[in-house]
């Protein structure tokens, strides 16, 4: 178990998130498993070679992170807006010479700031640097659409110190109390080659890492037991990014269940103080996020107007989600208006949301005889379900916010005896869903390679392994999908890209069908998981089953 440097935690209370299985359960689970990724490490561990095992996993991710650099990125040699390489060069410039409270407001037309603050303070952090290394670079104005070759590897670079220092240390952290050192190992290896947040952050280019960095150093602090300071990580994350909301419902159910826990077990007033705390400790946050534009309340309207933009839609491009695939058969952006559909995604995504995040609040106040031996699994399942569900029905997604629900996903790829091929068929769509964005910027080679050399090493072994948990009808239709999206990327790119020139946009709407269908399947099998095959999860629980 995982002893943190915080409060200290009763024998009654609930495991935290960091909890992981102990050496038998590992090796009767994930050791047991035949993957390149386990075998390298047992490798590493048989020649006394263990030490470097987790600096040569870091270093291989930001080899793949600067090789993939060199490739192209969004909007390239695409006037006049160009893309999000240019968005985020834009906000450099904005925030290096516009007056902050005209950080929201400055030339919306073109690529106008509409993330929260923390993400302009970072921007302006790199603009300042930017400036003074060339100042040519953020130039008010002139410097749209630069895009030299000095000015690319900062940029690139910015985005792989981000993802180092926020979301790789994270990463590490969240690994390290694991008993077994080769489970600590190749879970590292695993999270850090995660082809995803790869793709979009050091080829599409955009910062994600900083956001899902900060959630997972929020579940860090879970393992520890510092409630308060999870809660600063998190709201720095929705500091970052808006979509960082996805997790929100869940992880309210949790912290506050882990109150209603302490007031059971203990007293109440202990309850009610860890829940005052952890809301003085939001207001503080926000507070100091948001404090240059509470000054005036049409600041502060026009920062959340930007932040959340209803005028938008309700999706953008083909995503993979409910509306969007249903729009095949019924228009609803021409049936309601927009109020209404605003309304209705609402309704949708709390109904699909609520289940998980209740049942989440409840293991949280059982006493020890009957609590869960593994809330931590439920709180990851949990992020999982609701993330998705935000995705699927949520109101304004885009394809990228896939890597939200698929970063839990990546942490519970261990779990042998429970839900590793869900997690490799997940992050292998998710990939796949998003490859008509990758291709437009020039990645269609390193998305096929990435995906390949995660399936290599670890995702195939957890789905056609011998020993792998998933049955023969979970083969057949992982390996049907594999197959249709293999298939489809050839098709794609050697056959006609457009094979019907009446529907320009086939294989896009086919792509986001396909990988709605799978994202539905997945989120009905974490959800069931979570609510009634808890023993699935459990460390030793297959062990347990063949006795």
């Amino acid at each position: 178990m995982a002893k943190g440097k915080g409060k200290s935690r009763s024998s009654s209370e609930p495991d935290p998130v960091g909890a992981f299985p102990s050496s038998s359960a590992y090796v009767s689970g994930v050791a047991a498993q035949t993957n390149a990724a386990s075998a390298w490490f047992t490798l590493l561990d048989s020649t006394n070679a263990r030490a470097v095992a987790a600096t040569t996993s870091l270093l291989f991710a930001l080899l793949l992170r600067w090789t993939l650099s060199l490739w192209g990125h969004s909007g390239q040699d695409s006037p006049p807006l160009f893309g999000d390489f240019e968005a985020q060069r834009h906000w450099l410039e904005i925030t290096t010479h516009v007056d902050i409270r005209m950080w929201y407001r400055y030339d919306l037309q073109y690529w106008g700031l509409d993330y929260p603050p923390l993400t302009a303070y970072h921007s302006w952090l790199l603009g300042w640097i930017a400036h003074k290394i060339n100042p040519d670079w953020v130039a008010l104005d002139t410097s749209r659409g630069n895009e030299a070759d000095d000015l690319k590897m900062f940029m690139r670079y910015t985005a792989i110190m981000t993802d180092l220092v926020i979301n790789m240390s994270a990463i590490l952290a969240f690994a390290k109390p694991a008993i077994n050192l080769e489970f600590q190992n190749t879970l590292i290896f695993v999270a850090l080659i995660q082809p995803g947040l790869i793709l979009i952050d050091h080829g599409h280019f955009q910062y994600n890492s900083a956001m899902l960095g900060f959630t997972l150093w929020f579940l860090v602090c879970m393992a520890r037991g510092q409630y308060a300071l999870g809660s600063v990580f998190f709201c720095l994350a929705l500091g970052f990014k808006q979509m960082a909301l996805y997790y929100s419902l869940p992880i309210f159910f949790y912290l506050l269940g882990v109150c209603g826990g302490l007031a059971r077990r203990d007293s109440i007033s202990t309850g009610i103080m860890e829940l005052l705390k952890i809301g003085a400790t939001v207001v503080i946050t926000f507070g100091i996020l948001f404090a240059p534009f509470l000054t005036r309340t049409d600041d502060l309207l026009q920062v959340i107007h930007r932040i959340f933009p209803v005028g938008r839609g309700l999706y953008e491009d083909k995503v993979a989600n409910f509306w969007c695939a249903i729009s095949v058969l019924v228009k609803v952006k021409t049936l309601f208006p927009t109020k209404t559909l605003v309304r209705i995604s609402i309704a949708a995504t709390l109904l699909a949301v609520l289940p998980t995040s209740i049942d989440l609040f409840l293991s949280q106040l059982k006493p020890q005889k009957l609590k869960p031996a593994n809330p931590s699994r439920k709180l990851l399942l949990t992020l999982i379900t609701g993330s998705l569900a935000f995705f699927l029905f949520s109101f304004q997604v885009h394809e990228k916010s896939i890597l939200i629900p698929i970063m839990p996903a990546t942490l519970l790829l261990l779990e042998s005896d429970g839900v590793a091929w869900e997690g490799a068929w997940f992050i292998t769509t998710a990939v796949f869903s998003m490859y008509p964005l990758l291709r437009r910027d020039g990645l269609s080679i390193p998305a096929v390679v990435l995906v390949g050399l995660f399936n290599v090493v670890y995702g195939g072994a957890v789905v056609f392994g011998r020993k792998a948990r998933a049955g023969m009808l979970v083969r057949v239709v992982v390996g049907a999908s594999y197959a249709f999206f293999a298939t489809m990327v050839f098709c794609e790119e050697f056959v006609d890209a457009v094979p019907i020139p009446r529907y320009p946009d086939l294989y896009a709407v086919v792509n986001s069908f396909v990988s709605f269908g799978v994202f539905s399947l997945l989120y009905l099998r974490y959800s069931y998981v979570q609510l009634f095959e808890a023993e699935a999860i459990l460390p030793g629980a297959a062990k347990k089953k063949r006795q």
